[in-house]
């Protein structure tokens, strides 16, 4: 019985066994479902008497956990195909004998040792004992009978061959694994890769590099490889068929590491055709976007794609689950940016975390910018492959005044003359470009492009508007109506609005690209640009690591990015960029250099690239304080010692004597360690070096933890605590202003600069409840009033608060108006640098969520959070909302479908691709399809917990607690308005009805992604639910009859019989209860004959707190009684149950019960749950329960409603342990002993942390380390 698997291995050598007298009854809160069996359950010591034969080893497993059970059951599978692939009988039998042999060894000398004690033990003691053994204990013994054993002497020649026989066998072994991967023709691919090159890429052929890459010695040894090949050269393949490699050919998941959250959404995009063709899931992890820890997929693999700090929580939640194993390949592009700053300092944490934790994992990084290979390759123990390959010649230039040089290193100053500029300059184009732009532009546009990197934003704009307006107006006839639709499509996005200088260039076929444009605009303007459409882009330095964008001519207009000299590894990347493989046959790059600069240049282009070192040790609290504290709190390292050796394989740990000569590794180890115990992240005793091996763990605080999980910059995890603390003492909930205030990110309020005009006006703007966040927070009306009018403030006034809650009106405004082009208007800011404030502040609030979920004070920040996040990460009116979520749907495309009358997910998963290719505007018939799929994978999640009973693996569950009852009810069920008239869901009427109405039970399953998207959207639908319990606004929510179907249908399929709750709230005038959505629902049941039980309302002391109507007990029975009368209209019906009703208003002995034995879940302890004070309470209240229906209504069933550990969603890390199974089988037995007929367990699958079954479908409990 499945049942076991939740209560069993919390003790071992209990049994659940079924009994004849009583009933066991589970139930439900919520829309969640409960089950009740129809035979007692009592516990029953295991004894060897039992008549079944022991397989060696048996005795052992009676001791496991489920799950080690199941790894056993999966071990001896494993054996026993091993055994029949080989073909031969006597290696099996050698392996029995083996076992047995072992076993009885270990039988042996335990006995032989404790004679005295077992003789002084009873017969059943002692089979117990030997039925409790652990696997632990027979290891233990076996290991001292071979010690105390002879070693027998080996001849040196048996020695020798024994020694070839191994290394035979390790050979064969690898060959094995090898070939085993093999799945096809193409790098060990199907063919069908290939073909979906071809289809997709346009790729018939790889370089000739590509193919001594993949094939290389150390990548078929799984080496870990970092390889360099100029930009354009064809890196990104390589790591790809290495990806499909890892996710087809070995099943194993993979983690993609990209610099930019713009590379990951391309990324995403780019490989989402190939997951749906060979069946692998990409799943994006960018600003607020990732599930932590991800899904754990039965069937399909998972393909990361991941930015770096999303990846560094990524592997944390894996390494936190012991999931790291599962990655089979961690590829990072742009390896170099280990050398940069603090981002650098977190990608040196991923890879080094990932080397200590988990040796199966291949690491490939690439890079077209390395020097220091070396240091590199001792950090990753490394291979290194280097290529200096461009399918497209690359000739680099330098023009100083009229006259242009190429680069040379055979030249004595590395610059040889190549020619002099030969175009006609008035002397007022002189003035306004005496640079040259324009003649060199014109050598290449229309019919080549072109692009141009300028030092600063600003200068972009300019350069932009400078060519054009010296360009001939022929220009503006190349693809003239493309650039007019690019416009419309521009000033779309901008819901109307559109920035002159785009509409001044742009019928030129030039725009600028750079930080202030939106994701939209720069997402419109590149594609115009890989299209032809446009034909030259001025940029900044941040398109040369950014997307794809190549070019037949790169110009650098000056050495410098903003005012800072160029770098090497900067200027390679620049120029990388021109030439494009199959469109050019050359790509050039013009350098434009002063005078002055000229003796720079020279060194530049000449020197070599800069190394990359580590910053682990600069980016103090960002770098090393960092990563010690997530060592402590994953557990990695728990002491000095061990965290010092960790350091040791840290890129720093390689550099650390170049880097810091003035300390050792240890001392900075030490000295980071003990700032952490100051800021009580941890705690511990710090010892000085000689005793350090006897030394205690260190251990993590909650904070610390807090700290880590959520991904907290250490500089500011004091500063968030101390305001999310302040706000639970007044939390401003009428608007979503001082959740803002909260979200709003740090460290974007040192660059901020408010206009205390726009600052005052904004303020007045704000109602007296809104203005009262302001005061809460630390900002009073008189400083805002004074700094608007010019006076003087006597009163210090904290500047960074002062700065945060103008950024937070930044945010209000956009939540409410939408419109970032209206917002920047309205604060005199750029859209770019609004959106960019509204982006960092939805991955923050992401942040400020997973910190909430580790400090329990903070409970209620997690229901708030989460909408609020959504609502950051979106920022649109809320009906586009749902069409967003559909990946590759922006704002603009959202508003398009919204306005084509595609209004909601079921429009558009049932959507026909061409019609959707003739409605919209601009949208492929590749896209096309891509959206009504997604959409109709997104559409499941609306109907979770319905769509979830119709998983086999829950109904196989289900089907081991039959027989019982299966109820339908709870709060939400107060809440639900059948609808006989509504259409089916899509994913009832694709997925479930043809099961339903076949009759068929168990044989048609859930796709796989519809199943896996069920589970990773729950977690989403708990915290909705949290919400409105905590903020007691609940919304009606229609099913249709395809929902009743599915229950039915899950009831009998799991030979349980339905309980359905029907909705007690409708009212007729707040009185009497409206019984005729109920006769909808029983018209339609019983026209399909269904045998069900039937209960009215949940817990109506309730009601007045969920939807403000109070009803007595004296209605409450009038009400049941209605519908004890309306059921006996039915012929189906007249002989049903029906349950209830429940007590109208708490009573003395409720409140006793409530407070004494059924435990707060927000405020519950581990003594709590063994408590026998507390356990010992229930037998009192159950009496005095009982000694009223005895003098009431004597003989009347007494059941045990909606019990289980902890009430309010449960005890975290408390009810879904094994802890809870002690409360839990202490309430079985004395309801069982003091003559209870039914107890509701609470709940099956569903919200909080007391379900039987988990989001995954596993039953719990489950041990929590």
């Amino acid at each position: 019985m499945e049942e076991k698997a939740t209560v069993e291995p919390a003790f071992g050598y209990l049994q659940l066994q079924n009994a004849k007298s009583k009933e066991l009854f589970f139930s439900a809160a919520g829309n969640i479902i409960g089950f009740k069996t129809e035979e007692e359950s009592h516990l029953k010591t295991t004894s060897e008497q039992d008549n079944r034969t022991l397989e060696p080893g048996d005795c052992f497993l009676d001791d496991l956990p489920s799950s080690q059970l199941l790894y056993f059951e999966e071990m001896d599978k494993t054996l026993v195909d091993s055994r029949k692939s080989s073909g031969t009988k006597e290696s099996a039998n050698d392996m029995n004998s083996c076992l047995d042999k072992m076993l009885n060894q270990s039988s042996c000398h335990h006995n032989a040792e404790h004679t005295k004690i077992n003789n002084e033990l009873s017969p059943s003691t002692t089979s117990n004992i030997s039925k409790r053994k652990s696997l632990k204990d027979h290891l233990k013994n076996t290991m001292t009978g071979n010690a105390k054993a002879q070693t027998p002497q080996v001849s040196r020649t048996k020695q020798l061959k024994e020694a070839v026989l191994s290394e035979e066998i390790c050979v064969a072994k690898k060959t094995i694994e090898t070939s085993s991967v093999d799945i096809g023709p193409f790098y060990g691919l199907p063919s069908k890769v290939r073909d979906l090159l071809v289809q997709f890429r346009g790729i018939e052929k790889l370089y000739e590099w590509q193919h001594t890459c993949l094939t290389l010695e150390s990548l078929q040894q799984r080496k870990n490889l970092i390889y360099s090949l100029p930009t354009s050269g064809g890196k990104t393949l390589v790591a790809e068929i290495l990806i499909l490699q890892e996710l087809l050919c070995r099943q194993k998941d993979v983690l993609m590491v990209l610099p930019y959250v713009a590379i990951v959404q391309e990324k995403v995009w780019a490989l989402s055709s190939f997951g749906i063709e060979l069946g692998f899931l990409v799943e994006e992890y960018a600003g607020s976007k990732g599930r932590f820890p991800p899904i754990k997929r039965r069937m399909k693999k998972s393909l990361y794609i991941a930015t770096i700090e999303k990846g560094h929580s990524l592997v944390n939640s894996l390494i936190e689950t012991g999931r790291v194993g599962d990655l089979g390949l961690v590829v990072v592009d742009e390896l170099h940016m280990l050398g940069e700053g603090s981002r650098g300092a977190t990608l040196e944490m991923i890879l080094a975390k990932i080397l200590y934790t988990s040796k199966t994992t291949q690491i490939i990084g690439m890079s077209a910018t390395l020097n220091n290979v070396g240091d590199l390759q001792q950090f990753l123990q490394a291979e290194y492959y280097a290529n200096n390959f461009r399918p497209v010649e690359l000739k680099e230039y330098v023009k100083i005044q009229d006259s242009i040089y190429e680069v040379d290193n055979k030249a004595e100053n590395g610059l040889t003359f190549s020619r002099l500029l030969n175009f006609k300059y008035s002397s007022n184009l002189q003035k306004m470009d005496p640079d040259h732009l324009i003649a060199l532009v014109t050598e290449v546009i229309p019919n080549y492009s072109c692009l141009v990197f300028c030092s600063t934003k600003k200068n972009c704009e300019n350069v932009a508007e400078m060519i054009c307006k010296y360009l001939n107006k022929e220009y503006r006839n190349h693809r003239e109506k493309e650039k007019q639709d690019l416009i419309k499509d521009l000033k779309n996005i901008g819901k109307g609005s559109l920035c002159p200088v785009l509409k001044r260039t742009i019928p030129f076929g030039i725009a600028y690209h750079h930080s202030g444009l939106t994701s939209d605009e720069r997402k419109r303007i590149e594609e115009a640009y890989s299209a032809g459409v446009l034909c030259l882009l001025t940029c900044t330095s941040t398109l040369a690591a950014g997307v794809n964008l190549p070019a037949r001519r790169v110009i650098l207009r000056a050495p410098y990015v903003a005012t800072k000299f160029l770098k090497k590894n900067q200027y390679k990347q620049m120029i990388g960029r021109a030439g494009r493989a199959g469109i050019d046959n050359a790509g050039e790059s013009i350098l434009i250099v002063q005078e002055k600069d000229k003796h720079l240049v020279q060194d530049l282009v000449n020197s070599p690239l800069e190394n990359c070192y580590s910053n682990l040790f600069l980016e103090f609290t960002k770098g090393i304080q960092s990563l010690l504290l997530s060592l402590v709190g994953l557990k990695i390292a728990r002491n000095p010692e061990e965290i010092y050796h960790f350091m040791c394989g840290t890129l720093f740990g390689v550099q650390q004597q170049f880097l810091s000569k003035e300390k050792s590794l240890s001392d900075i180890t030490r000295e980071a360690l003990g700032c952490l115990i100051e800021k009580g992240l941890l705690k511990g005793k710090m010892t000085c070096e000689k005793e350090q091996k006897s030394q205690s763990n260190l251990e993590i605080t909650q904070l610390g933890q807090a700290t880590y999980k959520g991904s907290i910059d250490l500089a500011y995890c004091d500063a968030l605590y101390r305001d999310l603390k302040k706000g639970l003492e007044g939390l401003v909930l009428e608007s979503c202003l001082h959740l803002l205030y909260l979200t709003t990110p740090y460290d974007m309020t040192d660059h901020c600069r408010p206009d205390w005009m726009i600052y005052f006006r904004q303020f007045s703007q704000l109602n007296s409840v809104e203005q009262k966040v302001a005061a809460i927070v630390g900002v009073p009306e008189s400083f805002i009033t004074k700094k608007a009018s010019g006076q003087a403030i006597k009163k210090d006034v904290d500047n960074g608060v002062v700065n945060r809650l103008y950024l937070s009106f930044v945010l209000y405004a956009l939540l409410k108006e939408t419109n970032i082009w209206n917002v920047s208007e309205k604060f005199n800011m750029s859209r770019g640098y609004v959106q960019n404030l509204l982006n960092s502040a939805a991955s923050f609030a992401s942040c400020v969520l997973h910190f909430s979920e580790e400090l329990e004070e903070f409970w209620v920040y997690k229901a708030l959070l989460t909408e609020l996040t959504k609502r950051l990460t979106y920022c649109v009116k809320a009906e586009l909302i749902p069409l967003m979520e559909v990946a590759g749907v922006l704002e603009s495309r959202a508003k398009q479908l919204y306005d084509s009358g595609y209004k909601t997910l079921a429009h558009l998963a049932n959507a026909d691709p061409e019609t959707l290719v003739k409605m919209i505007e601009h949208l492929s018939r590749r896209q096309a399809r891509q959206i009504v799929s997604s959409a109709k994978i997104t559409s499941v999640k609306h109907n979770i917990v319905v769509s979830a009973a119709s998983s086999r693996k829950l109904r196989t569950l289900a089907r081991g607690l039959s027989p019982g009852f299966l109820r339908f009810g709870g709060t939400r069920t107060d809440f639900l308005i059948f609808n006989p008239e509504k259409d089916s869901t899509l994913e009832e009427r694709d997925f479930w009805e043809p099961q339903v109405n076949q009759g068929i039970c168990g044989v048609r399953s859930i796709p796989t992604a519809v199943e896996e998207l069920l589970l990773s959207q729950w977690p989403i639908q708990e915290k909705i639910l949290l919400k409105e319990q905590y903020r007691k606004k609940y919304k009606n929510t229609t099913i249709t009859k395809s929902t009743v179907d599915i229950l039915y249908s899950f009831a009998k399929c799991s030979k349980l019989d339905l309980i359905f709750g029907l909705n007690a709230l409708l009212r007729k005038g707040g009185l009497q209860w409206d019984s005729s959505n109920a006769q909808l629902l029983l018209d339609y049941c019983a026209s399909q004959r269904y045998n069900m039980s039937w209960e009215l309302g949940n817990e109506p002391n309730s009601f007045r707190k969920k939807s403000g109507i109070y009803i007595d007990g004296s209605q409450l029975g009038q009400d049941f009684i209605h519908l004890y009368h309306l059921l006996r209209t039915y012929s189906s019906y007249k002989n049903s149950k029906l349950y209830g009703p429940d007590v109208g208003q708490p009573r003395k002995n409720t409140q006793k019960l409530l407070k004494s034995y059924y435990v707060n879940g927000r405020s519950a302890t581990r003594e709590d749950f063994l408590s026998p004070e507390v356990l010992e309470t229930f037998i009192t209240a159950v009496k005095d329960v009982l000694q009223i229906v005895d003098g009431t209504v004597p003989g009347k069933k007494v059941w045990l409603g909606e019990t289980s550990s902890a009430y309010g969603g449960g005890a975290p890390r408390l009810s879904n342990t094994y802890v809870a199974g002690f409360m839990w089988l202490d309430k079985l037995g004395l309801s069982a002993r003091m003559g209870i007929d039914v107890v509701m367990r609470q709940v099956f699958y569903g919200a909080g942390t007391y379900h039987l079954v988990d989001a995954n479908f596993e039953p719990l409990p489950v041990r929590i380390q």
